[in-house]
């Protein structure tokens, strides 16, 4: 049920945003097309599951990707309630990144794992210092090995940002580094051994890295009193951008939500040509395996572009062979429709570059 309020308030929902908005309890996955309003309809459906009485702001948990994007779900929500004359205390409901979410849950019970109180939060500039002022400590005794027909490890700054991609993967796909130590490949095994040494340092310092934020808030949930505890806490877990989670991201988001299933994801599997670190459009695809038991819903409207770039759109994406004989499809059947806003643009809107070559073709776009 969607109440009254939120319909005054918001007399432009379709039925699709409607829908998506009035689900009550258990797992939703909703793919969302491009301009269709989807962090209108999350920021919405969290006002409407606190304004039916079905949850305390205090019980909800939503994420995003980015925090411009965290905040500019926490205004619409915020909003939303002060609109709708409601005077409850917002100030405890959690809108932030994965990674802040992590952070918080460190924060908080950090001390189960043996993590520091006051451990420190390194960022990409403070994690290539501190590997490479340690270099010879985490990759000293392989050095041989990393650098062997690799020029990228010679140089110690170089090889910091080359293994912090490494360890990146390693975290973001929970590859175990003795997996790796196991190999019969010479590099492999390396970079397991200097995978384990850089995290002991970590240890030994107090000190977190992004990856790592990830890696331990996951050896935390995996402690069943501290997840009983902290999920007890989460009535509704709603996620922003599912198509850019790593396979470690959705493992922290689904044993969060494993008490009481009240999960939504929204997201757009199309969108995963961006490639953000570590994401993996199955986690889109794959999610009602996850979750048995509910049924994809779809936000196919699109209310922002000129109906000639959505046909463009419609034509370019249906045009590749998104099929996987044997497994899920690559991509959801879907046809996003304009908005009936647009219906009357008259101006070109796109534009086809033809050259003799790539080269040409980008000098043409330039």
């Amino acid at each position: 049920m969607v109440t009254p309020i939120i319909r005054r308030l918001h007399p432009g929902l379709d039925a699709l945003q409607l829908e998506v908005i009035a689900h009550g309890d258990g797992p939703l996955p909703v793919v969302a097309g491009p301009g269709s309003g989807k962090t209108t309809c999350i920021a919405l459906r969290a006002a409407n599951l606190v304004l039916t009485g079905r949850v305390q702001p205090h019980e909800l948990v939503l994420c995003t990707f980015t925090q411009e994007a965290a905040r500019e779900m926490r205004t619409r929500f915020a909003n939303t309630l002060k609109d709708a004359g409601y005077t409850g205390d917002l100030s405890r409901v959690v809108i932030c990144t994965i990674h802040s979410l992590c952070r918080r849950l460190l924060t908080q019970h950090g001390n189960v794992i043996g993590l520091p109180l006051g451990y420190r939060l390194l960022n990409a500039t403070d994690q290539l210092d501190l590997m490479e002022t340690n270099y010879d400590p985490i990759f000293g005794p392989d050095h041989a090995v990393l650098a062997h027909g690799n020029d990228s490890w010679k140089n110690p700054r170089q090889a910091s940002d080359e293994a912090r991609r490494y360890f990146d993967r390693i975290s973001d796909d929970r590859i175990d580094p003795n997996r790796l130590i196991a190999s019969e490949q010479p590099f492999l095994a390396a970079l397991g051994r200097s995978c384990l040494r850089y995290g002991q340092l970590l240890w030994d310092q107090g000190a977190v890295d992004f990856a790592h934020l990830q890696t331990w808030a996951l050896a935390l949930l995996e402690d069943p009193d501290v997840l009983i505890t902290i999920s007890a806490g989460v009535r509704h877990l709603l996620v922003d951008e599912y198509q850019d989670t790593s396979f470690a991201q959705e493992q922290l988001l689904l044993r969060l939500a494993s008490t009481h299933g009240n999960v939504c994801v929204v997201g757009d599997e199309d969108q995963t040509i961006y490639r953000f670190r570590g994401a993996r459009v199955d986690n889109m695809l794959r999610f009602g395996t996850r979750l048995p038991g509910c049924s994809v819903r779809f936000l196919t409207n699109n209310y922002r572009s000129h109906r000639g770039v959505v046909a463009a759109f419609n034509r370019w994406i249906s045009a590749g062979d998104w099929s996987n004989p044997g497994g899920i499809d690559y991509r959801f059947p879907k046809t996003i429709v304009p908005s009936a806003a647009h219906a009357n643009d008259d101006y070109p809107a796109v534009v086809s570059i033809i050259g003799t070559d790539k080269l040409d073709e980008l000098r043409h776009l330039a």
